[in-house]
């Protein structure tokens, strides 16, 4: 036996079919113990854990604090051992079967908040609850991919539209949805009601993650038309551009804690003015 609050002597490992995943796959994984001292067992158990982590934000007057929090999704778990005795190199596995929900989120890593990087991870973990000892963990990071959106979801164009004092703004994006890879063609049209000096024209796509209380965009693509622009009342402009996805590793997502929107964006920006803007949002799927 070993001595209170010691962690005794073994080996727990995870041995998983395969690391990555979709929704509704199963997953096999098997548990195994090395013993290398007696000790009792009071439970084993294996679960299939999702995981939020996501920023806490703390203003004071020493100054701005990020912490990290987290929250569990989901968590399925098997017993494995009950009230057993673990004997010096007596091994024991256990193999179990756990499926992904068919709604499961995807694993996913967002823009790091000063030391702080949230997202959504997903691992099997394996626990021991020894008595009279430390007990016993170890884990097995898989990663969980998001479904592709469907091709009769994909196809519907999106508008906005928007009226300043100085112009009427619309914004028409090729589809309200998209995918890795994918590229977005639309254009801006401006009603010119008063003469606007712009120092830029541009349209943008930005990812927007809201993991806690803490905000962050990132510019995924952007196109500037013109510079140092003077827009004459009564006229109408237009301009026409191609946005690229590219690669996504942060989709669309919406949870209690956290949220990332992808936003198709135009700005009249002035110097020394407000800026004149116009936004669509879509939904962005891996």
């Amino acid at each position: 036996m070993v001595s209170r609050f010691r962690r005794p002597r073994a080996d727990l490992s995870i041995q998983v079919d395969r690391t990555e995943l979709q929704p509704g796959e199963e997953l096999e994984a098997r548990v195994v113990l090395l013993p290398e001292s007696d000790f009792r067992v009071r439970q084993g158990t294996i679960a299939l854990v999702c995981t939020e982590n996501y920023v806490q934000k703390t203003s004071s007057q020493y100054g701005t604090h990020y912490s990290r929090k987290k929250q569990i999704l989901f968590n399925m778990e098997e017993s494995f051992l009950n009230a057993s005795t673990a004997r010096n190199g007596v091994p024991h596995s256990t193999d179990v079967r756990m499926a992904i929900p068919a709604d499961a989120l995807p694993t996913l890593t967002g823009i790091k908040v000063s030391h702080v990087e949230p997202g959504i991870t997903w691992e099997v973990t394996a626990f021991l609850d020894v008595a009279g000892a430390r007990d016993i963990r170890c884990e097995q990071p898989v990663s969980v991919s998001g479904l592709p959106a469907t091709d009769d979801v994909r196809s519907h164009p999106v508008v906005a539209q928007t009226k300043h004092e100085q112009c009427a703004m619309t914004l028409s994006v090729s589809s309200g949805n998209a995918r890795s890879g994918d590229t977005l063609d639309g254009d801006l049209r401006a009603e010119i009601l008063q003469d606007v000096t712009a120092e830029e024209i541009r349209v943008a796509l930005v990812r927007s993650e809201k993991f806690g209380n803490e905000e962050k965009n990132l510019t995924v693509d952007e196109v500037t038309f013109e510079r140092d622009v003077t827009l004459r009342s009564g006229r109408m402009r237009e301009w026409r551009f191609k946005l690229d996805v590219g690669q996504v590793g942060v989709p669309t997502l919406t949870t209690d804690k956290s949220s990332v929107r992808w936003l198709v964006k135009a700005w009249l920006t002035r110097n020394m003015r407000r800026d004149l803007r116009i936004e669509q949002e879509i939904r962005v799927e891996i």
